[in-house]
């Protein structure tokens, strides 16, 4: 593990500073490689909010691609808030920052602000598309330029920074770029043709799965969580999907693991950041397709509540995302066996599939289920006695090409 305060150094005045912009709001002056300057505009290419004009006809919420980018920018993924000029924030896990430039290096101004669990919160770094041998960043408290590639071969490279952690542990900032070794920021990689959401908790963020448990040192500190390695990530990657991830611990779609919390998952699906009130445009990111992974905490009340529970979120969804192809999962995590006598994973396969059946009798059938096999013994080591590494990647492995099949992709 990279410490920030042990391993990046404090940056000297970059050759080249480029500083982010919203796609045609300000214009600022950008270094030229003799030192002069060149106005030009420099986007923010958040792929949410670069969808395609609307086609005369078409409903509001239909499926949007992003529009072609000319000119430098950085592409974001994620529920992301980009209102602000130079400051990008990012709450929601798998959020991620993608940066094409010329040059042996890049560096990124970041920051967090910390939610109320333990932080700090931490970034994976992928350098042409290889996750960076040197482990995964601590973000500081204040903004502070960190060196994301040095001192690599001079050509056109991509960098691509990933939100590893939950919103509770806090919201990432994401600042200017430099180039400290001399560079180009250039047009960011295209956005991804086919779009998936992924709705649900700790059992799909990757919560603990770095952690040596199931009773880790330190409860379960935010170093092990790794949204990378979850089963959300690794499939969206199979499928060559654009991810948003919308998880969230403790969360569940009736009721929650904290007595008194309100903010069920249907609550936080209707907000930019999970942890805020601000609602999200769902404009900015119609996804093809949008997994539901059933909560085991909703195994615990009435069947009539939890049936009615995912009813009602399944027909939000549905209005959020008319064409959209909603698959309703439960996750090798659910068991028969714990707790015992709980029938925890019949009791949500139960109600996966009379869901489905309701929705399809009122003529929805762009709805399916589907149950993974479920762990075996040993595959609960994450911290707190949740999925470890080998199980997330046989989710994804399952879901994959399962996903394949029903998608047609």
């Amino acid at each position: 593990m990279v410490r920030f305060g042990q391993a990046s150094r404090i940056l000297q005045v970059a050759h080249v500073v480029v500083r982010l912009f919203c796609v045609g709001a300000f214009p600022v002056a950008c270094g030229s490689s003799d030192g002069g300057t060149d106005s030009r505009e420099i986007p923010i290419v958040d792929s949410f909010e670069t969808g395609s004009k609307k086609e005369e006809g078409t409903s509001k919420s239909s499926r949007t691609g992003s529009e072609t980018v000319t000119g430098p920018g950085v592409r974001y993924t994620g529920r992301t808030d980009s209102s602000r000029p130079n400051d990008v924030s990012a709450a929601w896990p798998a959020s991620a920052a993608l940066i094409r430039f010329r040059g042996t290096g890049v560096s990124l101004v970041l920051s967090s602000e910390p939610g109320y669990g333990s932080g700090p919160d931490y970034v994976d770094v992928f350098v042409d598309g290889t996750l960076r041998v040197a482990g995964p960043l601590e973000i500081p408290a204040a903004a502070t330029p960190v060196t994301l590639a040095t001192g690599l071969a001079l050509g056109v490279h991509t960098v691509e920074v990933v939100k590893r952690t939950e919103a509770r542990i806090g919201t990432i900032r994401f600042g200017s770029v430099s180039f400290p070794e001399g560079g180009e920021l250039l047009e960011p990689p295209p956005a991804a043709r086919r779009r998936v959401e992924i709705i649900g908790n700790s059992n799909v963020s990757g919560y603990g799965l770095d952690g040596h448990g199931p009773t880790c040192d330190g409860g379960n500190p935010s170093s092990s969580a790794n949204a990378t390695r979850s089963v959300a990530f690794l499939t969206a990657r199979g499928l060559d999907a654009e991810l948003s991830l919308l998880a969230y611990g403790g969360k569940g779609v009736a009721t929650n693991a904290t007595p008194g919390d309100t903010d069920t998952l249907p609550v936080l699906f209707n907000r930019l950041s999970p942890d805020k009130a601000t609602r999200w445009t769902f404009g900015r990111f119609v996804p093809d397709a949008v997994v539901l992974a059933m909560s085991n905490l909703d195994a615990d009340i009435a069947d009539d509540a939890r049936a009615q529970a995912y009813g009602s979120f399944t027909q939000s969804l549905r209005e959020a995302y008319p064409n959209a192809r909603i698959l309703l999962v439960t996750s090798a995590y659910s068991s028969d066996s714990y707790p015992a006598g709980g029938r925890t994973r019949s009791r949500l396969i139960e109600t996966s599939k009379q869901v489905v059946a309701l929705r399809r009798a009122v003529g929805d059938t762009k709805i399916a289920w589907y149950a993974m096999a479920p762990y075996a013994d040993g595959q609960l080591t994450g911290c707190d006695f949740h999925p470890n590494a080998q199980l997330h990647a046989q989710m994804s492995a399952e879901l994959t090409g399962w996903l394949k099949g029903e998608l047609a992709w």
